[in-house]
């Protein structure tokens, strides 16, 4: 501790913190810091390093953060406690219930249409992870499930509307495989070696049509080409969850006629899986190896090269290799990414409530979708 003497009195001067260490202690936006330095309502100082600190006896504490956050319409948590389950979704690991939207006041849905409630793992963000991947989903203009925050007698979670139409039925990923590859263990969700990028696109095929309902992206005139968008996705939000019941296909019972099933499921991404402490560690560290920079080159896909590889690839090498297949779909993708918006994404990230996704958390999953967005826009196709 630094001190200064002023005749007889001893002085210590205030503790310095970083502008995200101040914006966590005020429970506001870093951006919003930055609006108060500027405006002389946040003393700042500069370090003899160069680096701006903000005095520990500065904050301004218990103050709202602006007339516009007020007035932030926030994601709401929709209760359906007074729902009753029709029965339980068999895939995956985590609890899932499926129930019938009675009132059909939701604004994805009619009356009659089933949803489903899916509980995040405790001590992740699965939930929150959900519903801000379906946002960004928007800005890219890919097709994909939607979700919004629920909550179901005590217990938070995301409900999702099924994508799948009435004389229809989806076919996962594993499934698929099941019927072309032999020996396929179609039970074996991670470390499946056959479950490679070049056999996911035999699986999808060359006649499957595009997603359903879809408002097309100029330019992408199959499923293969969406395809492309999906694993640009994964790389985009670090989704390290894309193995084989996580794609699939829709049949039309009527024609039997095959689309290509929306993207879904991405709770494994955007640092979901980290604790606050980890996500501050790589934020605040001068440590390159642990950086938010490296942390997201480590994210990995389900998906292989070959299948005698040890380790799947890399989400930005599993993109790669799609480009080189679709180059022209890759460079869509990539023009989509890059046109959008920075103010609308933070803005997705602002509506999740502060007591379902912490403020350490939505600057950590900005800082990777910062990173990401690089790291691909620097790839030459």
């Amino acid at each position: 501790m630094v001190y200064y003497f002023i005749g007889m009195v001893e002085e210590k001067s205030p503790k310095l913190i970083t502008i995200l260490q101040a914006a966590e202690r005020m429970n506001v936006s870093r951006q919003t810091v930055y609006a108060w330095i500027k405006k002389g309502q946040l003393k700042t100082v500069k370090t003899p390093g160069g680096r701006q600190r903000i005095p520990e006896n500065s904050l301004i504490i218990n103050r709202a953060e602006s007339n516009e956050v007020d007035k932030l319409d926030y994601y709401g948590i929709e209760d359906i406690s007074n729902f009753e389950p029709m029965r339980q979704e068999p895939t995956g690991q985590k609890e899932k219930l499926w129930f019938e939207n009675r009132g059909g006041n939701w604004y994805w849905d009619t009356a009659g249409e089933q949803f489903l409630f899916k509980v995040g793992r405790n001590g992740t963000g699965e939930n929150w992870a959900e519903l801000v991947a379906c946002n960004l989903c928007e800005l890219l203009g890919l097709p994909h499930a939607k979700y919004k925050l629920a909550k179901y007698r005590g217990t938070m979670g995301v409900i999702t509307p099924s994508f799948v139409p009435h004389n229809a039925s989806l076919i996962l990923g594993n499934e698929i495989l099941q019927h072309i590859i032999i020996g396929y263990k179609g039970e074996q969700r991670y470390h499946q070696r056959k479950h490679t990028l070049s056999r996911v696109i035999v699986g999808i095929g060359k006649e499957t049509e595009l997603p359903i309902d879809w408002r097309k992206v100029e330019g992408i005139d199959d499923a293969i080409g969406v395809l492309v968008g999906y694993l640009m996705f994964d790389t985009w939000i670090a989704n390290t969850d894309r193995h084989h019941e996580n794609w699939g296909l829709i049949q039309d019972l009527s024609n039997n006629h095959f689309h290509l099933a929306p993207t879904f499921d991405h709770a494994s991404s955007l640092g979901s899986h980290e604790g606050d402490n980890n996500k501050l560690t790589k934020l605040t560290t001068r440590d390159d190896n642990q950086k938010v920079g490296a942390y997201v080159t480590r994210a990995k896909s389900a998906l292989y090269h070959k299948q005698t590889d040890n380790n799947p690839m890399n989400t930005i090498d599993a993109f790669r290799e799609a480009a080189r297949i679709r180059e022209n779909a890759a460079i869509i993708w990539l023009k989509q990414l890059e046109n959008v918006n920075k103010k609308d994404l933070s803005a997705i990230l602002e509506k999740v409530p502060k007591e379902v996704m912490s403020n350490i958390s939505k600057q950590f999953a900005e800082s990777i979708l910062e990173e990401n967005r690089h790291r691909l826009l620097q790839i030459k196709i």
